[in-house]
């Protein structure tokens, strides 16, 4: 979408694209109600933003959402930049783009990563607290895990064992014959 502002930060024309992201139609996008159609969440920062932007005649990046009259959110990032003939302004114009299908599939990704974080802590409590030895390797063999049992029976604090040869950390000896 594009939107267009006067030098004091007015909206003076969008156009269609802008329309169905934000939920407004021409006239009531115009001067400054075009600030109704963003989240009420993002709104006072948005704007603050923006008026710096309009006043300093810089570029204006930033993301937010739009809350649309049935309540459907629509996430966008703006570019904005200073439209200027020599050292005069005449404002601001800006693109908005539909950013919601990245914002949900990062949202998607948060919440797996927190799930897994939170699997991670309740295997490592789980594996604390078993009487045994717990010793974990990667493909090469190379230590990534040992418990508090396994941490006394080899010596080995988990930290120190990371990353190093099973070999080196576990040292198996035969009972009977007491060979490595």
């Amino acid at each position: 979408g594009l939107f267009v502002s006067d030098a004091q930060g007015s909206c003076v024309y969008t156009n269609a694209a802008y329309h169905k992201l934000s939920g407004l139609n021409f006239e009531q996008a115009l001067g400054t109600n075009w600030s109704m159609a963003i989240h009420p969440d993002d709104r006072e920062r948005v704007l603050e933003e923006w008026r710096t932007a309009a006043r300093d005649q810089t570029p204006f990046q930033t993301e937010f959402r739009f809350l649309q009259s049935d309540n459907r959110v629509v996430w966008t990032r703006v570019n904005s930049s200073a439209m200027r003939d020599g050292s005069k302004s005449f404002g601001l114009v800006q693109t908005v783009e539909d950013i919601s299908d990245r914002k949900s599939a990062e949202f998607i990704l948060q919440s797996a990563e927190e799930a897994l974080f939170e699997e991670k802590e309740r295997a490592q409590v789980t594996l604390n607290s078993i009487g045994d030895a717990v010793l974990t390797t990667d493909l090469l063999g190379n230590v990534t895990y040992l418990n508090l049992v396994a941490e006394t029976m080899t010596g080995w604090s988990c930290d120190e064992a990371l990353g190093r040869p099973l070999a080196v950390v576990f040292k198996i000896i035969d009972g009977t014959t007491r060979q490595v």
